[in-house]
């Protein structure tokens, strides 16, 4: 019975996201539309900072609520849990059922995301602090990508939405959504915790696993729908900018307040190096030699991210 709760409120607080990141991306669109930003720049800003709120949420409420050692574990775990969910479960999920079309130049984007993620790995393999510094090199990066992404993808005029909207009306929803997005977020990262003490995890494990899946399902539904409406660049601009902000924003943001440092990480995190880098690579090779995602790769993918889960728990189970 005590473990029903934190799993009840857990799920709750999963849904809860999911409805408020949806209100967030379908809102934001028609601010995007309205201001002529073509598909692919509309799916790494709006529809992925709509779907990475989660992730940031629940950085800043580690940092504010709990203490650096767990902090740094949930938004290390959460970040990285989450890029690898987006490649590997995300983007697997659908190509299981579709066969997903690369329509845009992403080659520079995709070799972008793997190198921020290699960069990450590189300073928890070796035992780097991730701080202020870190903080203030990301948030920079993040504003030359936005800069150059919104240059050079303009939208056609004669593809424009011309749908009236009130945009107070338009914002007041973004705004509640935000609100429920933070209350769903305290909801998720309580319960996680709660979990992880019920059976003897530590953050590093939950977060990874459970809280990423969770604060994933955005751009799983997201993704998912794009793709039954076969906007590619969509679903595209969705899984990189979500992956891209992960890293340069949630983490540039949460170094900016605290020293992110997991200790011994080289023996406990290796499946994570290991998986991040093939999801990425198999990505970048389905790219440059198909420009599609086939169902076999789709399924590779999930394989990959089973296989993951697998040895993370075998691994915590024993330590």
């Amino acid at each position: 019975m005590e473990f029903s709760i934190p799993i009840v409120l857990l799920i709750f607080s999963f849904y809860l996201l999911y409805i408020c990141s949806e209100s967030i991306i379908d809102n934001g669109s028609l601010v995007a539309n309205k201001y002529k930003l073509s598909p692919i720049v509309i799916g790494v800003t709006i529809v992925a900072v709509g779907t990475s709120l989660p992730e940031l949420l629940v950085s800043i409420y580690s940092i504010i609520f709990l203490d650096i050692s767990q902090a740094s574990s949930m938004i290390i775990g959460n970040i990285l849990g989450s890029n690898i969910a987006n490649i590997s479960l995300v983007l697997g999920f659908c190509g299981l059922f579709y066969k997903i079309i690369f329509v845009d130049k992403i080659l520079n984007n995709l070799l972008f995301i793997f190198i921020l993620g290699v960069y990450v790995i590189f300073c928890l393999y070796n035992n780097i602090t991730i701080n202020y510094l870190h903080g203030i090199a990301l948030i920079a990066i993040f504003c030359i990508y936005l800069y150059y992404l919104i240059k050079n993808n303009k939208l056609a005029q004669d593809s424009l939405n011309n749908e009236s909207f009130s945009l107070f009306r338009v914002s007041a929803k973004i705004f509640i959504s935000i609100l429920g997005l933070s209350v769903a977020t305290k909801l998720a990262v309580d319960s996680a915790v709660d979990i992880a003490d019920a059976f003897g995890l530590d953050e590093l494990t939950i977060s990874l696993s459970v809280v990423a899946v969770g604060t994933s399902l955005p751009e799983l539904f997201a993704s998912f729908s794009a793709l039954k409406k076969k906007k590619y660049s969509m679903l595209i601009g969705n899984i990189i900018g979500s992956n891209i902000i992960n890293i340069v924003f949630v983490l540039g943001i949460s170094s900016l307040f605290v020293d992110i440092d997991i200790i011994n990480s080289n023996k406990n995190l290796f499946y994570l190096y290991l998986t991040f880098i093939l999801s990425h690579l198999l990505l970048i090779f389905s790219y440059l030699y198909n420009k599609v995602l086939y169902r076999f790769y789709g399924f590779i993918l999930l394989l990959l991210y089973l296989f993951f889960l697998y040895q993370l728990f075998l691994i915590r189970a024993s330590i």
